[in-house]
């Protein structure tokens, strides 16, 4: 009997599991790179170029490429950023999912994520400030899945702050690719001059 609820407050616990990561943009002439850490550890980065017809965003680590999510043209996405249309896909060009803009919404920002049967499973609203982002369960939109926060560096950088708080409702490549758009579109035009850092020096 013991042995069964240790399995059992186990087995809750990995279905609860957390994870935090910050993305943070390192901008070029032709393309911006989005840089993920967790506790100072390199995790991917996520490549943009701003040439590149689909827009894509490229997901790779030391081994090079393993995922990547681009915009649809034939959309109202390919003018608006809140009504973006990104199909994610892998290393093999499989569609996993995509990530679909929502113009109804009061918020600066609605996306839907859906799986690869078109079924919508979360939702991610922009606030007003364009300085945070909670995405939710899509049938259930108290059950939060991640909070994004953005967050300053002395030097007038800045970088985004990542909370998954139910790890696996949404998988890393989608949700890599989900944070650099979100760090693209909400781009922000003021910054405070000097906040506290807590992303790893180059």
């Amino acid at each position: 009997m013991h042995r069964f609820i240790l399995l059992l407050l186990l087995v809750c616990n990995f279905a609860c599991a957390s994870h935090e990561f910050i993305i943070q943009p390192r901008s070029y002439w032709l393309s911006t790179h989005y840089d993920i850490y967790s506790n100072e550890q390199y995790l991917a980065t996520v490549e943009k170029e701003w040439l590149h017809l689909p827009t894509t965003w490229s997901l790779c680590n030391e081994n090079g490429v393993y995922a990547s999510g681009k915009a649809r043209l034939l959309s109202m996405g390919s003018l608006l950023n809140s009504m973006k249309e990104i199909d994610i896909f892998d290393s093999t060009e499989v569609r996993l999912n995509y990530i679909q803009g929502d113009f109804s919404t009061t918020a600066s920002g609605k996306y839907l994520f859906h799986d690869d049967s078109e079924t919508p499973y979360a939702v991610a609203f922009i606030d007003q400030g364009k300085a945070s982002v909670n995405i939710v369960d899509y049938e259930n939109q108290r059950l939060p899945i991640a909070v994004f926060r953005r967050q300053y560096t002395p030097g007038g950088d800045y970088y985004w702050h990542v909370n998954v708080i139910k790890e696996g409702v949404i998988d890393r490549k989608t949700l890599y690719i989900f944070a650099a758009f979100i760090t693209d579109a909400c781009w922000p035009y003021e910054m405070p001059e000097k906040k506290p850092s807590l992303a790893p020096r180059e």
